[in-house]
């Protein structure tokens, strides 16, 4: 992992145990400044180990890989283009190692499930309480992927969506500049995450085939987390006029996640 990676991981890392709204659950309102800080210890031991687990692992699963398609070993990248045709944002990436997005994601993965694990017993196993609880940690004011215009995101993803429609109103090629945003965000998955893009006359299509966040935490028992880190990337989009985010892949491993951008009208008649 890169030093830029690193430095900003610890740095949301330190904001997020600082953050969480712990204080504000029943069954923590009248613990010590001491218990607080030992439960906070529990949860970065339990996140390093998890984290710790899934590096070996997607490490082994690119080994494995390499063997089988007898590539070079090559320090690993991912480089993200446009083809001349469609303006398609696709990725070509060596699968030899875990590139340091994949890692930065895994870092994530392990420090909601280490908090769920952590706090799952200690709010009365509620799930759902949990989950909102690591979601509101990592920024969000709502867990709704199917949604990100409604009223409840508005909080959290004010500045994003000002900066997008500036930012698509400057462009002279408005579906050009989605795509644009698009190629940022498939560049930010790495390796780790399988991708296809699919453009149309009336709409361009990305599909995620596959999501490390669901493999994670569909392996360690805990699906119900895939669906913080869904609105985190529906967040990103907030303001993109007609995006629609389904998230498959939060409730089964045979559908791929469809993150769908419309043509505009004026787009479809030039």
């Amino acid at each position: 992992m890169n030093a830029w990676d690193t430095g900003v991981l610890q740095a949301v890392r330190w904001v997020y145990v600082r953050t969480l709204p712990l204080a504000k659950q029943p069954e923590l309102q009248r613990i010590s400044y001491r218990e607080m800080k030992q439960l906070v210890q529990r949860i970065e031991e339990r996140a390093d180990a998890v984290y710790d687990k899934w590096t070996r692992r997607v490490t082994e699963r690119c080994g494995s890989a390499h063997q089988r398609n007898g590539t070079d070993r090559s320090p690993p990248e991912a480089v993200v283009r446009t083809s001349d045709q469609d303006g398609a944002p696709t990725t070509s990436t060596s699968d030899t190692d875990i590139d340091s997005r994949t890692r930065v994601h895994l870092s994530l993965a392990a420090l909601a499930l280490g908090t769920y694990r952590i706090l799952l017993p200690l709010l009365a196993n509620d799930e759902s309480r949990t989950v909102d609880v690591v979601g509101r940690g990592l920024g969000l004011s709502s867990l709704r992927y199917d949604a990100p215009h409604d009223a409840q995101w508005r909080s959290s993803t004010r500045w994003r969506r000002w900066m997008m429609r500036v930012a698509l109103m400057m462009t002279r090629d408005a579906r050009a500049g989605r795509r644009r945003f698009a190629t940022l965000f498939v560049k930010d998955l790495g390796t780790a995450f399988d991708t296809e893009w699919v453009a149309q006359p009336a709409a361009d299509t990305l599909f995620v085939k596959r999501c490390l966040y669901a493999d994670v935490f569909r392996s360690e028992g805990a699906p119900a987390l895939t669906r913080v880190f869904c609105a985190m990337d529906a967040a990103n989009f907030a303001g993109m006029d007609g995006f629609a985010l389904q998230a498959n892949l939060a409730h089964t491993a045979d559908r791929p996640c469809r993150f769908h951008f419309p043509a505009h009208r004026k787009e479809l008649k030039s």
